[in-house]
C-alpha cells in the first residue's frame, strides 16, 4: 500500500513538472531572443558608428584636396567633384558594413560647416561640401540604419518592425 501510494506521487509530481516546464519555456524563450535582438542591435549601432567615422575620415581627407587643389588635384586618389566626394563617402562607408549589409547612398549624408557651428536639424538641408574652400571646416558624416529585430517580426512595433539607427561623426578638414 505505501509503495503505491509513492508511485502515485511520484507520478503527479512529473505532470506538475511538465507543466511548469511548458508555462516557463514560452518566457525563457522570449527572454532569450530579446537578449539575442539586443546583442544584435549594439553590434548594429557599433557597425554603423565605425562606418560613419571611416566615411568621416574619407571625407575630411579628400574636401582638404578639393580646396587645395580644386580640379587640378595630383593626388593618388583625388575627387574632381563634390559628386565623385559623395561617391568615395558611400565607398568607404559600405567598406564598413559588412556584417550589417550595404548601406543606400540615400542614407548617407555628408556636411561642411565652420568649427563651433552644429549642423542643420534637417537631413534636408545637408550639403556635400561644396563650399569647403577653406582649411578651417569641419566635416560631418551621418549613417542611417533601419535595423529589423527578430522580435518585431512577431509583434511589428514602429514602422513594419524596425527601429531607425543613426550614427555621426565630426572630423577636421586637414
Amino acid at each position: 500500500m505505501i509503495g503505491r501510494n509513492r508511485s502515485r506521487r511520484a507520478r503527479e509530481s512529473e505532470g506538475q513538472s511538465l507543466v511548469e516546464f511548458s508555462l516557463i519555456l514560452p518566457v525563457f524563450l522570449l527572454i532569450m531572443l530579446a537578449l539575442f535582438d539586443t546583442g544584435k542591435g549594439v553590434y548594429s549601432y557599433n557597425t554603423i558608428s565605425q562606418a560613419a567615422r571611416e566615411g568621416a575620415r574619407l571625407a575630411a581627407v579628400e574636401v582638404s584636396w578639393i580646396a587645395k587643389t580644386g580640379a587640378n588635384c595630383t593626388a593618388p586618389v583625388c575627387p574632381a567633384t563634390t559628386a565623385a566626394l559623395r561617391s568615395d563617402v558611400v565607398v568607404a562607408v559600405n567598406r564598413m558594413t559588412v556584417g550589417v549589409g550595404p548601406i543606400p547612398s540615400t542614407s548617407v549624408f555628408i556636411h561642411c560647416h565652420a568649427p563651433g557651428t552644429s549642423t542643420p536639424a534637417s537631413l534636408a538641408s545637408w550639403n556635400d561640401c561644396a563650399s569647403a574652400n577653406t582649411f578651417t571646416n569641419v566635416v560631418t558624416v551621418r549613417v542611417d540604419y533601419a535595423y529589423q529585430p527578430i522580435i518585431g517580426a512577431f509583434f511589428r512595433w514602429a514602422t513594419a518592425g524596425t527601429m531607425a539607427l543613426s550614427a555621426d561623426t565630426t572630423m577636421a578638414v586637414n
